[in-house]
């Protein structure tokens, strides 16, 4: 992953060069500097300079996993507004796992008139043939299903574009610990760290590019965005409150999602989508059985690094 200016970067062990974990209790450290030389300017004008700053340090042809959430498809807004080219891509996985998010991810392609390649996938040969335990053995991740992301960026064959990053759910709030807190978790670095093992180019936290439009989102008055919303939207639930805001601001869709990028949302096998289902496939869930000591499954250890958003504008 890269950030324009190096405005962010992260290491292991007190070492910046160190990208890639490199024993189960290494710790992450997140290195934050200065970079903001101009006045901010709107949410939605911010989007689109991020998207022109990435497609002018990185020119060619662009792969993007759409995964039916807001994130992605906001990238895909900012492309088609700027007449910028980009490959759309959507997961499909057998059984019908993921069945809600490639709805909604279709939906977003009718509402953009874009043809998505789709990329079917066969889950349960994917975890019980031996190919996720090798893609585990580069990078020991937090759940099983992360390693479908690294599987799916295998696939594509141009520079791959994964819409994560900073924004709205990025943030946290409770009202008993004071301020508004924004947290840097690292069970969500694995494509950045994949990226970097094998040695490719990817953009892994399109949204964080660019500083200026980071800030752009901590400016906003998350508070007064959510009372915009009458209940069940609640404080507590950050994702929610992210497609509020992103409603409001750019009039993209709000949507029944599960939550996450592919392979994050999974079909129940007691309850349907519609009612809350959350589970993964029985063979998802006895992962990694092919390793008989589990060291990193069961020893690792993710850091979680949180400021107050106040600290963190003062670090940019």
């Amino acid at each position: 992953m890269y950030w324009k200016n190096d405005w962010q970067t992260y290491g292991y062990d007190g070492d910046v060069n160190q990208k890639i974990k490199p024993h189960p209790t290494a710790v992450i450290h997140f290195d934050i500097k200065k970079t903001i030389t101009r006045p901010i300017k709107t949410y939605s004008e911010e989007l689109l300079l991020n998207a022109q700053a990435i497609t002018e340090r990185f020119p060619g042809t662009h792969d993007l996993m759409l995964s039916g959430g807001v994130d992605s498809e906001i990238v895909l807004r900012c492309h088609k507004i700027l007449n910028i080219p980009i490959n759309v891509f959507v997961a499909k996985y057998t059984e019908g796992v993921n069945e809600l998010d490639f709805y909604q991810a279709m939906e977003t392609c009718r509402i953009y008139d874009v043809t998505p390649t789709i990329i079917d996938i066969d889950l349960r040969k994917f975890y019980e043939s031996g190919e996720a335990y090798d893609f585990y053995s580069i990078v020991p991740v937090h759940k099983a299903g992360d390693l479908i992301h690294l599987k799916i960026i295998s696939m594509l064959d141009n520079m791959p574009i994964m819409a994560d990053g900073i924004n709205i759910d990025s943030c946290r709030y409770d009202s008993s610990a004071g301020p508004w807190r924004i947290a840097f978790m690292e069970k969500y670095w694995h494509t950045t760290l994949y990226g970097n093992a094998i040695d490719r180019p990817i953009i892994t936290k399109w949204h964080d590019y660019s500083p200026e439009l980071t800030m752009s989102i901590l400016n906003f008055d998350l508070i007064e965005i959510n009372h915009m919303h009458p209940p069940p939207w609640t404080p507590d639930r950050m994702e929610q409150l992210k497609y509020i805001m992103n409603n409001h601001h750019l009039g993209v869709r709000i949507r029944n999602k599960l939550g996450g990028c592919e392979g994050n949302s999974f079909k129940s096998d007691y309850l349907p989508p519609e009612q809350g289902g959350l589970l993964y496939p029985e063979y998802m869930r006895n992962f990694p059985q092919t390793d008989p000591s589990h060291v990193w499954f069961n020893n690792q250890r993710f850091s979680n690094y949180e400021w107050t958003i106040q600290e963190f504008k003062e670090l940019m």
